[in-house]
């Protein structure tokens, strides 16, 4: 059994414990066991598992039957070793600009739009711990109502409602999420939200999204907003792989 099995072991015994267990607040899924019983009989059911998943846990653990599985950190080892990991990002963003400086007159239009988005994106990585969902989700209006807005100063900046986010009950309980953009970076906003924004077929006011006129490889818009989230994500590791010599591709959280 791996440790990856394990936490997997946890996390369903977890569900079905009392007061805050997902599992133990819906008894509708009692019609949905291999075997139904009575939605009443739901609750005492689950404590029953509980109980058969902590012996097998414990069981696990005395006859050391947990082994370590493959490591995440192994494939960016050489990133996590760096003094400042996060220069990976930067190195990116850098490669991400000089190529597109040299090659962008041999690119075609939708190659130019989707890849200065990617950009844009990189770009704010490092200064914008944020969910790739979050990305997805940002919105841009002229009246400054949107996520992405300007300051009177000219200054850039994001900001998100704390409820917003998905652990709203835990770090993101505090304040608001209101965080300004480098100033260097303020022109390459302005330049991607005036001229190429709106060469996405995609009428949102969402900023970066995943449709491309003319562009048949692009994953289609979904009501849920996952085609966005799933683009994003296959974009981030394809640059990642593209502009970080040795880089097996990040997958953004």
């Amino acid at each position: 059994v791996t440790s990856a099995q394990s936490h997997m072991l946890r996390m369903t015994k977890h569900g079905k414990e009392k007061e805050f267990g997902f599992l133990l607040q819906h008894p509708e899924y009692a019609d949905l066991l291999l075997n139904p019983i009575p939605r009443s009989e739901w609750r005492s059911w689950c404590e029953r598992q509980v109980l058969l998943l902590r012996q097998y846990e414990g069981e696990l653990k005395e006859g050391k039957h947990i082994k370590e599985g493959r490591s995440p950190e192994e494939p960016i080892r050489s990133i996590l070793e760096r003094k400042h990991p996060i220069t990976a990002l930067l190195e990116i963003s850098e490669n991400m600009s000089e190529f597109f400086e040299k090659n962008k007159w041999l690119m075609s239009e939708p190659d130019v739009i989707v890849f200065e988005r990617d950009l844009l994106l990189f770009c704010m990585f490092p200064t914008q711990p944020l969910r790739i969902s979050m990305f997805a989700k940002m919105t841009y209006r002229a009246d400054n109502t949107g996520h992405l807005y300007q300051k009177q100063d000219g200054c850039w900046a994001i900001k998100f409602l704390s409820s917003d986010f998905k652990n709203e009950k835990g770090a993101a309980s505090d304040k608001d999420y209101d965080i300004p953009l480098e100033k260097e970076l303020w022109p390459n906003v302005e330049h991607f939200l005036n001229d190429v924004r709106s060469l996405f077929n995609d009428d949102r006011p969402n900023v970066f999204v995943g449709v491309v006129k003319g562009r048949k490889d692009q994953i289609a818009k979904r009501k849920d907003g996952r085609g966005d989230v799933d683009n994003l994500s296959r974009q981030v590791k394809k640059r990642s792989q593209q502009f970080l010599p040795g880089c097996p591709g990040l997958g953004p959280h």
